[in-house]
């Protein structure tokens, strides 16, 4: 029985040997797949080092950064409370503001209906357009009508002066029978009868014109915007002037030139007796279309025949 198990141990014992033969051999073997395997391991590790390597180089200024940026963060984040704070401020006019946005919804129709009346008007207009520009031209005829008219009636403008100069001058003489019309009055004082008639017609007989006659040169000498006063804005001067001294009760008259742009004023400013004569001081202002303004003050005294004259 001995005889028969001894021999079979033997095979066991050759089998595992060619076993354990077998697998050392394989293990020999993976061991020399795995050291050829092993420089391109090592190349790939290098590759990895010097990629980890120019990483850091990038990674190196970020990290600079880094507390500023950490600032920043901290300074949003104490910010935060305020923008909230403000937050809730706008939440809280948002129902005024919804009110507003009402109020002017409930508006518009009314507005709408005005723009749709405005509209019609229009239409209306356009319509009528035609009739408007047919009595333009109209009148545009009348006009030059006129001027023709008028430029006819020039030459006679001297003859007509002529005859006011002789009328002026007869004045003095009526006012002289007027007055003493009046002294001999018994219902009327003395006092009171003179000042009323005498202030009445004191300086009418004096005309626009010869009230400031030789005067201008030196007005305009003295004035900054010289160029811009012209003929007819002197013309208006002058009526504006003669009307402040032919009236007792008036301190200021005004003038306005449409053509020119031009404008001022004529104020009284003082009154005084020079030599017995009753005088004023006239203050002329004149407003030129670009706003400048520009005054000179005149004297007007009356002379022995009633007339307001400048005083030179």
């Amino acid at each position: 029985m001995d005889h028969k198990i001894k021999p079979m141990k033997d095979k066991l014992f050759s089998f595992s040997l060619t076993l354990l033969a077998a697998s050392i051999a394989y293990f020999a073997y993976s061991i020399l797949s795995v050291s050829q395997q092993i420089p391109s391991i090592l190349d790939q590790v290098s590759d990895i080092n010097h990629q980890i390597d120019r990483t850091a180089e990038k990674v190196e200024p970020l990290l600079v950064l880094v507390p500023d940026i950490l600032q920043t963060v901290e300074n949003t984040t104490n910010s935060i409370p305020p923008i909230l704070d403000e937050v809730g401020k706008v939440r809280q006019l948002v129902p005024v503001a919804l009110k507003e946005v009402e109020a002017v919804r409930l508006t518009l129709p009314s507005i709408l209906e005005r723009v749709d009346k405005l509209h019609a008007q229009i239409d209306i207009l356009e319509k009528r357009l035609p009739d408007i520009l047919k009595t333009v031209n109209q009148i545009t005829v009348v006009v030059n009508d006129t001027n023709q008219q008028i430029e006819k009636a020039l030459p006679l403008v001297p003859e007509i002066l002529g005859e006011v100069e002789k009328t002026r001058n007869e004045i003095p003489s009526y006012l002289t029978r007027v007055e003493t019309i009046v002294d001999n009055t018994k219902d009327i004082s003395e006092t009171a009868g003179k000042g009323a008639v005498t202030g009445f017609f004191k300086g009418i007989i004096s005309t626009p014109f010869e009230l400031l006659k030789g005067t201008e040169n030196k007005i305009r000498s003295s004035l900054k915007n010289e160029d811009k006063i012209t003929e007819e804005d002197f013309t208006l001067v002058y009526q504006a002037t003669a009307k402040l001294l032919q009236s007792d009760k008036k301190d200021i008259a005004y003038w306005d030139n449409s053509k020119t742009g031009n404008k001022g004023q004529v104020k009284l400013v003082n009154s005084f007796k020079s030599e017995g004569r009753e005088c004023r001081t006239v203050q002329l202002l004149f407003k030129a279309h670009d706003g400048n303004d520009d005054s000179v003050n005149r004297d007007f005294c009356l002379n022995d025949e009633g007339k307001w004259g400048p005083v030179e």
